[in-house]
């Protein structure tokens, strides 16, 4: 069964081809090695060149295992001779010929670390053997759902300091064999990854997705959440401002004082005065015949955050029908896409960027400071003429090393690309969330926030074909062939966070800084749990399936 995506994405043949080039080179490298050095002839300098290449090469089929090479000198012959190290900033290597001899040469190259290739983890649900359910909320099972398993909520309880009613259920990491303290320490501590999940769930309201950058226990835990969510109320002090009338129903309903039906958190109810929001008309009201009136919410993509024992959201987006995650009865689609992608890094601002697009994995070099990092993610873009020599924006780094300097040019491979804007800043998250549905609708196209046009993700059913699909790692390189699923522009946002991408630009209001819930500096991995939630008193009707990473 086919689970990846063959267009632009990594296939695990490809990893498992990586892996297999990566253990041969230890053996291949002396004859290689050798070789280059023969062609090199006699000269000094010329052979230690061909040495500190091949101790460049060493190191990096050997990446995973440094601290077997690490500062440590080899000799290929009595005469010839590497000493490679690791920083920060990548590979030192040296190549040393005829050593504490009158006739010593010596040659240094410098490298950055190589780009790891991207690893993925499928879960199926045919068991829950790679969840924790130890640390669990609620009880899940793993019943047949239209002819494929899926998990199931069977049922929630108050937890988390009495915020509502939740079902919660940890991914066990280490027992699913997924090590995210590697790229988290090649990246100089900071964790970037992708998750995403199809969701079920055919209550009117709901409140279900992802949950990731968890750390503690109990009702001590922290995380960031990102959710399909549609909540009801009570309009406990009567509404007011009724019309529409439509025999059955009322479509517009101002609440007067309300009072949460749902058991979902009322601080994760994006609003500002209760009357807008995920509250914004046309709202769906009515009434029992007995003096109670009620109200659903708008249906609504909310990204939200749990820190110090309390809830906040962070930003919403409103859903309707035209966005096909939501029926006309306003309920979930069976078997919405809901995805996510995280990069935690250190932004540097920049100008006069072009002609050619900062990429995903470039490693950047300040031209007066020599400071160096290695882009990760495409950047974060207040203007996107490339050609023009005119790209401005933030780059997102890892990997720093030295102090880049405001003005200096930024080189890539030698190349002026763009001109730094300020000095780099603090560690941030950068959070990007997706949206997609089981159909294809209209044309794909090169527009990664339009929800008219885009292809299919059918949920992956034992003996079909159909394939995970991730965004790709460069927006400027979003085309038709990669659409398949839409990118999240925020309606609104919380001023503790920030919404980031420039009017015009393919990312638009659709990224969101945020400063909390930050890997450490030092020691090991935290914040890096992820965990399913379904919340509220409909949690039991939900279901997940097709749950995926790429790290």
């Amino acid at each position: 069964m086919a689970i990846f995506n063959q267009k632009g994405n990594v296939l695990l043949f490809v990893i498992s081809g990586i892996a297999m080039a990566a253990a041969i080179a230890t053996g291949m490298f002396y004859m290689t090695s050798t070789s280059s050095l023969g062609q090199a002839g006699g000269s000094g300098m010329e052979r230690a060149y061909y040495l500190a290449l091949a101790g460049k090469d060493y190191a990096a089929a050997n990446w995973n295992n440094r601290s077997s090479w690490n500062n440590n000198e080899f000799s290929l012959s009595t005469t010839e001779i590497f000493h490679i190290t690791y920083s920060g900033s990548g590979i030192t290597s040296t190549g040393i010929v005829n050593k504490n001899t009158p006739f010593e040469a010596r040659k240094t190259i410098k490298v950055p670390q190589p780009s790891p290739a991207r690893k993925h983890f499928f879960e199926a649900f045919e068991d829950k053997t790679r969840w924790d359910e130890g640390t669990k909320l609620g009880t899940f099972d793993t019943p047949l759902v239209s002819g494929d398993k899926a998990l199931k909520v069977v049922s929630s309880e108050a937890a988390l300091g009495g915020y509502g009613v939740w079902s919660f259920l940890r991914f066990n990491s280490a027992f699913a064999g997924v090590d995210l303290s590697t790229p988290w320490l090649d990246a100089d501590r900071c964790l970037s990854h992708d998750l995403q999940v199809k969701i079920a769930n055919n209550q009117p309201y709901y409140f279900a997705g992802l949950i990731f950058k968890t750390a503690g226990v109990g009702n001590d835990r922290e995380f960031y959440g990102v959710s399909y969510m549609r909540t009801k109320q009570q309009c406990s002090w009567g509404c007011w401002s009724l019309s529409g009338w439509n025999g059955s129903t009322w479509n517009s309903c101002y609440c007067d004082g309300c009072s949460r039906l749902d058991n979902i958190p009322s601080e994760l109810k994006p609003t500002v005065t209760g009357y807008d929001g995920i509250f914004t008309e046309p709202l769906e009201c009515w009434t029992d015949g007995s003096g109670n009136w009620f109200r659903y919410s708008r249906p609504s993509v909310v990204l939200w955050k749990r820190q110090s024992n309390s809830f906040n959201w962070l930003a919403y987006k409103l859903l309707t029908s035209n966005d096909y995650v939501i029926g006309a009865d306003n309920r979930l689609v069976d078997w919405s896409n809901l995805q996510v992608r995280l990069i935690e890094a250190y932004p540097l601002g920049f100008t006069t960027g072009g002609p050619t697009p900062l990429l995903h994995g470039a490693f950047v070099v300040g031209g007066t400071s020599g400071a160096s990092a290695r882009i990760n993610g495409t950047p974060v873009l207040t203007s996107e003429t490339w050609a023009g020599n005119t790209a401005a924006g933030t780059l997102t780094l890892t990997n720093v090393s030295g102090t880049f300097v405001n003005g200096e040019n930024l080189l890539v491979d030698g190349v002026t690309r763009a001109i730094a804007s300020g000095t780099i800043g603090a560690k941030t998250n950068y959070i990007r969330v997706y949206y997609g549905d089981v159909n294809s609708h209209g044309t794909q196209n090169d527009i990664p926030t339009d929800s008219d046009n885009r292809g299919g993700n059918p949920r992956i059913v034992t003996g079909s074909s159909n394939v995970i699909h991730w965004p790709v790692d460069n927006v400027s390189d979003w085309s038709a062939y990669y659409d398949y699923i839409t990118l999240v522009q925020w309606d609104g946002f919380q001023a503790s966070a920030s919404r980031l991408g420039g009017s015009g630009t393919k990312e638009a209001n659709a990224i969101i800084g945020d400063s909390s819930l930050l890997t450490p500096n030092s020691g090991t991995i935290d914040y890096s749990g992820i965990a399913l939630h379904a919340t509220g008193n409909t949690a039991t009707s939900t279901y997940f399936d097709d749950f995926a990473i790429q790290y």
